[in-house]
């Protein structure tokens, strides 16, 4: 049974049980976490989500004020999320660029394909557009093709610091890597 800290608490769908014995996930990425380290990202003070709840809001609680207003998951089934943070992020030139990156889009598999993936990322555009952030950002492995091509027919493109971008625009940088940087103007 997950500690209630562990991440499988929070998103029981996600792989974190495909480990090796280590607590490697298995995977061949250049970003490969064991769950400890998932569980310092994800409950690290500086990260956010949007909870994506099945079922009626029933168990909802009026203390605090607007907007902080807290639901009992205990009542609520867990469909989605959508991690993130507030960040500055570099750029090619000596400015850095206010934005908000998403770490993780996750959806149980009952509920993809019906439109609540694009819901959590214009919700992540809006809260990003309210805080005058200057674009979203995000980085996806290059084989998970579902990922790149829902992030692609929702505007994003790759980020003038992606790895792969550079290379290609600039010869001499030749860094094969395994993923890519996306984003989108806010």
């Amino acid at each position: 049974m997950p500690s209630q800290s562990s991440p499988a608490i929070l998103a029981p769908h996600l792989p974190v049980t495909d480990k090796l014995p280590n607590g490697q996930r298995q995977s061949n990425s250049s970003f490969p976490y064991t769950e400890i380290s998932k569980k310092e990202e994800m409950f690290d003070p500086t990260s956010r989500f949007v909870l994506a709840l099945g079922g009626t809001p029933s168990g909802t609680s009026d203390k605090g004020p607007p907007g902080k207003r807290q639901f009992d998951i205990q009542e609520h089934e867990l469909l989605g999320f959508c991690e993130f943070r507030f960040d500055v992020e570099e750029t090619l030139s000596d400015r850095l660029a206010e934005v908000v990156y998403c770490y993780e889009l996750q959806l149980k598999p009952s509920v993809q394909k019906q439109g609540m993936a694009k819901k959590l990322i214009g919700i992540l555009e809006d809260i990003g557009r309210l805080r005058n952030m200057e674009k979203i950002m995000l980085t996806c492995l290059k084989n998970n093709d579902p990922a790149l091509s829902f992030y692609r027919h929702q505007g994003f493109e790759a980020d003038e610091i992606d790895p792969t971008r550079i290379s290609e625009e600039e010869p001499k940088y030749d860094e094969e890597v395994d993923y890519v940087i996306l984003s989108k103007p806010l």
